[in-house]
């Protein structure tokens, strides 16, 4: 049986994200298949045995929850238990998590919970504040740092592509905050920017029983490249965080964006090598 990498297209994701998210994995394992899975396939199943992962892109995470519905989450969840891989960029991080606060106190509010109930504490976001949909306002390069998988590089950095992403904060009292590790933190000034203090994980990995989840507020599936022509198509500049670019250039930039995006998909990595 041929096994391929899901990749969520339904109501709710971007066509942006959508696009850069199979670009990343056709880029990082050009001999894997993917192909673009629908809220209707997910809900129906049996696609869970020729799955290699199932990702899901940025976007607006509500209507992902309106058509998935129970029948959908319920699949999604019993794959993950059962040894599969998930991996949410953005929104799609946001649906993973237990409860989501973002924008509060704004026309954009939505604090609710979240049926998957992977990640075992809050998404927050936006990251970057304030953020308005279907505009650059709120979208920024803004610096992580490398923390997780055993990491030996020193202090390993990447300045990323964020719109509307969140910190992950964890519920001290939810049990399995053990199976939480933190893949990659962001910047103290990003973080004092927004008055947010000790919720500092951009990007992480959660044991859920058999399975493995990936979530990351931030878009490392996003190209340097890519964020280049957004900005030259859409008239409104991308305001970067201060100083984040200093005297590295995009290709620079673009190398430490792909280590982490290598980090990211250590999972799926390990997971080819074994089917092979």
């Amino acid at each position: 049986m041929t096994k391929s990498v899901l990749v969520y297209g339904d109501q709710g994701v971007s066509l942006d994200y959508l696009e850069a998210a199979v670009e990343s994995i056709e880029g990082c394992f050009p001999h894997v298949q993917v192909r673009r899975t629908s809220a209707a396939e997910i809900r129906a199943g049996g696609w869970e045995d020729s799955c290699l992962a199932l990702v899901v892109p940025g976007g607006r995470d509500r209507p992902y929850c309106e058509d998935l519905s129970t029948a959908g989450t319920d699949s999604v969840r019993s794959f993950v238990k059962n040894g599969g891989l998930y991996y949410g960029f953005c929104a799609g991080a946001y649906f993973a998590s237990k409860n989501i606060v973002f924008e509060p106190g704004t026309e954009n509010e939505i604090v609710e919970s979240r049926p998957l109930n992977f990640f075992p504490g809050t998404a927050r976001g936006s990251i970057v504040r304030p953020y308005r949909y279907n505009s650059t306002l709120g979208a920024a390069l803004v610096r992580v740092t490398v923390t997780g998988l055993a990491h030996r590089s020193e202090n390993l950095g990447a300045v990323l592509y964020s719109d509307g992403g969140c910190a992950f904060i964890t519920d001290e009292s939810d049990p399995r905050v053990d199976n939480v590790e933190v893949l990659a933190s962001y910047s103290d000034s990003v973080l004092e920017r927004q008055g947010i203090h000790g919720c500092v994980a951009a990007v992480v990995r959660v044991r859920v029983e058999n399975g493995v989840v990936v979530l990351s507020g931030v878009h490392p599936e996003v190209s340097m490249k890519r964020i280049e022509l957004w900005q030259s198509t859409r008239g409104s500049p991308i305001l970067p965080e201060q100083d984040v670019f200093g005297e590295a250039s995009s290709c620079i930039q673009d190398t430490q964006r792909l280590h982490v995006l290598k980090l990211v998909f250590n999972d799926l990595r390990a997971r080819i090598i074994q089917i092979h």
